[in-house]
């Protein structure tokens, strides 16, 4: 692979200040649990499709990440979630206070680096992306705690902010700063985002020891995925009352979330979520063909990197 994660990692590390504080010291031990580094891949393989080379712009890369842990943390909150990345949440280890003391010490973290840029364009599109991000996720706990249900053009919209925009951001940056100024791709990260967020939703149903969650938290969570949308339309009004009482009581218990995916798949809810990835894997793919090609290294790892994303099992 033409990207060094492991520079990637040391430079991350590196802008974390030296202070010795729990605050700190939560930060450094949250990024050394790794993960995929999914979203600064893209910008490194976007820019290096194009330039040849990728490193100097770890520092974007470093504020997209950055910024994708603070909302891990904060959301693991939101969500009663008790493991990230096959560890104990930051709540759960260290407390919900502290925890979040250190979400919030990183977002002011990443609106440092964004203050240090020259190039207004750029800081302007970091803190409306941001946004999104925010009212993506908003939509998210709002259903959930009003017991409400999205319809499916809803769920799109919801997904394309919380989890669609900074992965758009990711390659927009990518290929803005290539000399690149198309909103081809921001629209295709956007797409791959989506695409990834479904596949979430579905992996969490058969989710493995590799996955990094529980099995079927998304049960207990109350989530509103595109599985649970459909089948709700789908479903006589006892079984769609009886999963909506699942969903709603937050149950952690196995046979409760057995229930509930035997009821998402009585309303053809996964059968229609796995079409419809598809369709976006479809999609992903032409516009791949469209926006980029092989003729460099970073290019072919940009169409392996998207590959490996279609057939990820965690």
């Amino acid at each position: 692979m033409p990207v060094n994660i492991e520079l990637f990692n040391e430079y991350l590390y590196a802008l974390v200040p030296e202070d010795k504080s729990l605050m700190y010291l939560g930060i450094r031990e949250y990024l050394s649990r790794g993960g995929k580094r999914f979203r600064p891949m893209l910008t490194f393989l976007t820019y290096g499709s194009f330039t040849g080379y990728y490193h100097d712009i770890l520092y974007h890369g470093a504020i997209i990440e950055l910024f994708h842990s603070f909302t891990l943390i904060h959301d693991d909150i939101e969500d009663g979630s008790e493991l990230r990345r096959g560890k104990p949440t930051l709540h759960v280890q260290y407390g919900i206070p502290l925890a979040l003391n250190t979400g919030d010490a990183l977002y002011t973290l990443v609106l440092s680096l964004i203050n240090r840029l020259d190039d207004k364009r750029l800081r302007i599109d970091y803190i409306d992306t941001f946004t999104q991000v925010v009212e993506g996720q908003a939509m998210d706990i709002y259903w959930r705690e009003k017991g409400e249900f999205p319809n499916e053009d809803q769920y799109y919209q919801m997904i394309a902010r919380k989890t669609g925009a900074l992965i758009g951001l990711s390659m927009h940056i990518g290929a803005y700063l290539a000399g690149k100024d198309d909103p081809s791709y921001f629209r295709l990260g956007r797409l791959i985002g989506m695409a990834f967020q479904i596949q979430d939703d579905l992996l969490n149903l058969k989710a493995t020891e590799e996955y990094g969650k529980k099995w079927a938290d998304d049960i207990t969570e109350g989530k509103r995925t595109l599985m649970v949308v459909h089948a709700l339309s789908n479903l006589d009004e006892k079984h769609r009352n009886e999963l909506i009482n699942i969903l709603n009581s937050h149950s952690s218990n196995d046979d409760d979330k057995r229930r509930a995916i035997e009821l998402i798949e009585q309303g053809g809810g996964i059968e229609y979520t796995e079409n419809r990835l598809e369709e976006y894997f479809n999609q992903i793919d032409r516009e791949m063909q469209r926006l980029f090609s092989k003729s460099n290294e970073y290019g072919e790892e940009l169409f392996n990197f998207i590959d490996k994303m279609k057939r990820r099992k965690a």
